[in-house]
């Protein structure tokens, strides 16, 4: 089953309105030990993120960080000196729904540089927030869990029961034989994508090679190969 977003989120976010001082977000941040915050309005709608090198901007030289031209050098000189989260938050938030597959999230993350997400319902209100140290932990997914995974695709995706699978340490290894290359090829990137698969080694032997440009229909009789 796929590894959603709600199944990985902090399910009791902290938030802060965007009518908090920088002192009173420096305490929130120590105290529930988080590096970033979700800005909230008044009927809990996330609109924007707050984090602490936001905050850190204000320990900067007296008008900012720098004579810098461009929109970034601008927004860092507003940021240092807010007198509220109100203009130092980044605006619009990113943020990710809780239904959405954890490589969603990841995706964004990645696109946008940022190493947190508010997770928001359907009427945007902060549900949770995920992290990249959330995203990370999925590495640590048990072998036996990872395996019951790729049985279950097995069975239920593919039709392949005769097919043996070992996991260690996150690396998949598939063994057997197949009728068809295609399904070989298929199963192996299927599983590669399975939350927690490391490696995938591809032991998979086949009768027929239905992908080479001179079809194996054209050619009787049984044929074998390994996909390297």
């Amino acid at each position: 089953m796929t590894v959603r977003v709600e199944d990985l989120m902090a399910a009791d976010p902290v938030g802060v309105s965007a009518d908090t001082d920088p002192r009173e977000l420096a305490e929130l941040l120590r105290r529930f030990g988080v590096s970033a915050v979700p800005v909230v309005d008044g009927e809990g709608r996330v609109i924007g993120m707050v984090s602490e090198a936001d905050l850190l901007l204000r320990l900067t030289a007296p008008g900012g960080p720098g004579p810098g031209r461009g929109r970034r050098a601008r927004e860092e000189r507003s940021k240092a000196g807010a007198a509220t989260v109100r203009r130092m938050m980044t605006a619009p938030p990113v943020t990710v729904g809780p239904e959405e597959p954890v490589a969603r999230a990841a995706e964004l993350m990645h696109r946008h540089r940022v190493k947190h997400l508010p997770v928001v319902g359907p009427d945007g209100a902060l549900v949770g927030v995920i992290g990249r140290s959330d995203l990370v932990g999925l590495y640590t997914r048990p072998d036996d869990r990872i395996r019951e995974e790729v049985v279950r695709r097995l069975l239920t995706e593919f039709d392949l029961p005769r097919v043996r699978v070992r996991v260690e340490r996150g690396e998949v290894v598939l063994e057997g034989r197949v009728r068809l290359r295609s399904s070989a090829v298929a199963l192996s990137r299927s599983v590669r994508h399975i939350e927690g698969v490391v490696h995938v080694a591809d032991r998979l032997d086949w009768d027929a090679d239905d992908l080479s440009p001179l079809s194996s229909a054209l050619m009787p009789g049984p044929r074998s190969g390994r996909e390297r």
